[in-house]
């Protein structure tokens, strides 16, 4: 899996794409080795984005390297991938509002 992700003036809003090669991809990692791609994700978010929401593709990113959320991206249906981000975001919000009290 490759998770790609930048701010760019394009976007106007938060953007989260996860893209399945029908083949494999051998992409060269920054130690010049191999690795054999088949998920990619893409996360945009606008030049102007507020804190928030960079907090949000954070928490994102957590959840694909420290969960099984990753898996659920490389062979999951749409409907399992859209379940998994919303429950990462009512996550998200449950936590920030037990901050706050």
């Amino acid at each position: 899996m490759m998770l790609l992700h930048c701010r760019a003036d394009v976007v106007s809003e938060l953007y989260v794409m996860v893209v399945r090669t029908k083949g494999s991809l051998m992409i060269k990692n920054a130690r010049g080795e191999l690795l054999e791609i088949n998920t990619v994700i893409v996360m945009v978010a606008p030049l102007d984005i507020i804190n928030n929401a960079l907090e949000i593709l954070s928490e994102i990113t957590r959840k694909i390297i420290t969960s099984d959320f990753s898996m659920t991206l490389k062979q999951g249906s749409q409907e399992d991938i859209y379940m998994g981000v919303s429950t990462i975001l009512d996550d998200f919000i449950q936590n920030k509002v037990m901050i706050t009290r």
